[in-house]
């Protein structure tokens, strides 16, 4: 059966169908206030394909980004163009205080493909994978708390800095931002709410 979506009154409220059973989702039908407004996280990657870059900064330089720059562009995400699954802005990346750009090396582009038609849970799960890879290889580096060890003991046995980190990051698959000069938008997107009717992530 194919995918049907009726709107009522309140623009926001849809009344959504399963594409193969034909019936109501059992997730949330209606759009929540969640995204990097009250997330907790640290840090952020956005991994954008079209750029093939990720987009490294933290949390709240995107929420600064969007309390200095009132006339933001407000986006929706859909899917198919007919359900709306996000909202949120359409920043661009020069606005972002503290952002970093590593471009994607072309082998983890091809292990780890990822197509604008998948979910919203395959592109997370591999921009995510992306990003691990990064991560460890070196490509991306995240701040880290350090400090010396003064005692005489602990240098001895070879521990001269400890070096910690409990950072939290968010992981975004935004698929057609980055960058112009490297096929993006220009823009990132920066979620402020989102409806997750099929249970999909």
């Amino acid at each position: 059966m194919g995918e049907r979506s009726q709107h009522t009154n309140n623009p926001r409220q849809l009344d959504l169908f399963d594409k193969e059973s034909g019936h109501k989702p059992k997730g949330n039908k209606h759009l929540i206030g969640y995204g990097i407004q009250n997330e907790a996280s640290d840090m952020r990657v956005h991994v954008c394909i079209e750029a093939q870059s990720v987009y490294i900064f933290p949390t709240e330089s995107g929420r600064q980004a969007l309390r200095e720059n009132p006339n933001l562009t407000r986006r929706n995400i859909s899917l198919d163009g007919k359900i709306v699954t996000a909202e949120g802005f359409a920043v661009p990346v020069s606005s972002i205080p503290n952002i970093e750009i590593k471009l994607i090396p072309n082998k983890l582009m091809m292990t780890y493909p990822i197509h604008q038609t998948e979910t919203t849970t395959q592109k997370g799960t591999k921009a995510v994978a992306i990003t691990l890879v990064m991560l460890k290889n070196g490509d991306i580096s995240l701040p880290l708390n350090g400090k010396s060890v003064p005692d005489l003991e602990f240098q001895v046995s070879g521990s001269d800095i400890i070096v910690n980190s409990d950072l939290r990051v968010q992981v975004k698959c935004d698929y057609r931002g980055g960058e112009r000069r490297l096929g993006g938008t220009g823009n990132l997107f920066l979620q402020i709410a989102e409806c997750n009717p099929y249970k999909m992530y």
